[in-house]
């Protein structure tokens, strides 16, 4: 930039200092005034005081400099705090064999912080947590064939790739430490706090874990009702988010702002995924265990599910792949056994009767007790017990109406749903202490509900029908094997001693309907030594003695809490036109 250049003033000083008008003189440096009286005329060459105003055009330059300038500053923080989204290659768990055999882990997508995790606060040594792992593969997930973790991926590559997962199944293997247990289950819900709510994430990596924490959730039994419900409700939410449920109706659409975000092809979506296909039953079935106690929990039978069992039954990535239609398919079945009581042939089985029902569902059990065999699968309590209540499952919303139980008597099928009770039961208690502290609270479900169809059994039996397999003797015997079962491994205040806690209000509440001879109400706050109950105090003896078994637990026991849960259960089916007991219940765990 040149300097600036002074050029004369056009007045000189003496003019200037008198403030009269300086006519110069021509050729010449001399202005008239001064001329004429002989002074000596000055123009001095000192610039005017000039001000620092900026031009128009320097003050819009300016604010646009400004303005790109916080733009900038704007873009950089919002991709600091935004919540990162799993790309499309970083695919879900068990998604192909390719990513699981030769891809190599990439760092999680999912905004994890491995220097703020469990392990690197010295909760766990990565040698534990492989031990956990290996546990969890081996007794757990055979149990609860939805979530399938291979041999290939260690805990390096879930810490990584799938944080929570991990976290969720080193929470559900540490059921031998019950106060470190309820430490990790804080953590859970922080991690459920932060990614979920306040991130807003939704990736597999969420529904997985989520799906892992509420199959295993009767652990923590003190907030069981509190949380579990929630839980499913947020897992049901994820799927939705990310379609796996193939609902258009429901799944919300992102807009992306150019086309690079929209999956152009309809195979490679995540519901075609078997990890995805897996969650998507599994949510169904938590939802219709859960349904067996609270109605709002049932999710649709669509044909997207039927076809997400076909496919992964003939892929057959795992044995447990084949088993699927067992876990998933009571819901269709109890449909159809509701049409039947109502007198109307359903619309998805045209010509079915009750005879080609339960023939359907013996040929679906031989089948499946063949393909354990088969696969060396035996040991799968939770399948078995599951294929044994069947017929509970399927007929046990026949007692919500008394015209539907007559009618099951009269056709000679009630015999047929009290044996699948007994059975279901008997399974339980065959399983050893070692294999049944690993099953799903679904199994505990199962068996909470075939004991309140035998309760209800043994009660229309002495009240209004004349039921011989039904013996008030055979069920305080079941109670007490449970008991006995129940409190080799129980501890102080565990789920253990909660679930004796439960079966003793049970055996409680037959005592008292046998000693008054028909179904009375009994005091909330009756216990086991309020009243006379000499017979089961002669039961109780043999097994534990008069002082093995303390005085201040069967003060516990409680016949109310098995009366309300009688009272208050909502049977699987459809709704009826006159319920005996509707409504929320208590939880068996």
């Amino acid at each position: 930039m040149q300097p600036r250049q002074y050029r004369r003033r056009h007045a000189c000083a003496r003019c200037i200092q008198l403030k009269v008008k300086c006519v110069p003189v021509r050729d010449t440096r001399s202005c008239e005034r001064c001329t004429r009286l002989s002074h000596a005329c000055i123009f001095p060459e000192s610039p005017r005081p000039s001000s620092n105003r900026k031009s128009r055009i320097d003050v819009l330059q300016e604010q646009v400099d400004k303005l790109v300038a916080e733009l900038e500053a704007t873009k950089q923080d919002s991709d600091k705090h935004a919540p990162c989204q799993p790309s499309k290659n970083q695919t879900y768990i068990v998604a192909n064999h390719q990513y699981l055999e030769g891809t190599p882990g990439k760092k999680s997508s999912f905004g994890a912080d491995t220097d703020q995790d469990f392990i690197s606060r010295g909760l766990f040594t990565l040698l534990e947590c492989e031990e956990l792992l290996a546990k969890f593969r081996t007794h757990k997930m055979p149990q609860f064939p939805f979530v399938i973790v291979p041999t290939q991926l260690g805990v390096p590559t879930l810490r990584q790739e799938f944080p929570f997962l991990l976290l969720c199944i080193i929470t559900a293997s540490l059921e031998h430490k019950p106060s470190l247990q309820h430490h990790m289950e804080h953590e859970v819900r922080k991690v459920i706090a932060t990614r979920l709510i306040i991130n807003m994430e939704r990736n597999m990596d969420l529904l997985l874990g989520l799906l892992i924490h509420i199959a295993w959730y009767h652990y923590h039994w003190r907030t069981y009702h509190t949380q579990v419900y929630m839980l499913l409700q947020m897992a049901i939410m994820v799927v939705v988010a990310l379609g796996l449920d193939k609902d258009g109706n429901f799944r919300t659409q992102t807009i992306p702002f150019d086309k690079r975000g929209v999956d152009q092809t309809e195979g490679h979506g995540d519901h075609w995924t078997p990890a995805g296909q897996r969650a998507l039953l599994g949510c169904y079935y938590l939802c219709l265990k859960s349904s067996l106690f609270r109605r709002q929990f049932i999710m649709r039978h669509t044909e997207w599910i039927e076809r997400c069992t076909k496919m992964l039954a003939e892929r057959t990535e795992y044995p447990t792949d084949l088993f699927l239609r067992t876990y998933i398919d009571v819901r269709s079945l109890a449909q159809i056994s509701q049409s039947l009581f109502e007198g109307r042939t359903p619309s998805s089985v045209q010509g079915m009767d009750w005879q080609q029902l339960f023939g359907l569902t013996e040929v679906r059990e031989k089948r499946t007790e063949e393909l354990l065999r088969q696969y060396n699968l035996w040991d799968n309590w939770a399948l078995r017990m599951e294929l044994s209540a069947i017929p509970v499952l399927v007929l046990g919303h026949a007692l919500g109406r008394h015209k539907d139980v007559f009618h099951l008597h009269s056709t000679r099928e009630l015999s047929y749903l009290t044996s699948s009770a007994y059975n279901t039961v008997n399974i339980f208690l065959t399983i050893p202490s070692t294999g049944f502290v690993h099953l799903p609270a679904s199994s505990y479900n199962t068996l909470r509900y075939s004991l309140m169809v035998l309760s209800k059994l043994s009660l229309l039996s002495e009240t209004q029908l004349e039921i011989s397999q039904i013996r008030k003797d055979n069920m305080r015997e079941i109670g007490l094997a449970l008991i006995r079962k129940l409190g080799d491994i129980s501890q102080d205040e565990d789920v253990w001693a909660n679930c004796n806690k439960v079966v003793g209000s049970m055996l409680l509440w037959l005592e008292n309907n046998s000693s008054q001879g028909h179904l009375t109400q009994v005091p909330r706050s009756q216990g086991i030594n309020s009243g006379p109950y000499p017979h089961l105090e002669l039961l109780l003896a043999p097994q534990f003695g008069p002082s093995a078994f303390p005085g201040d637990v069967r003060d516990d026991w409680n016949a109310g809490i098995w009366e309300q849960m009688l009272e208050e259960l909502t049977w699987l089916g459809p709704s009826a036109e006159v319920r005996l007991c509707t409504g929320p219940s208590l939880s068996f765990s």
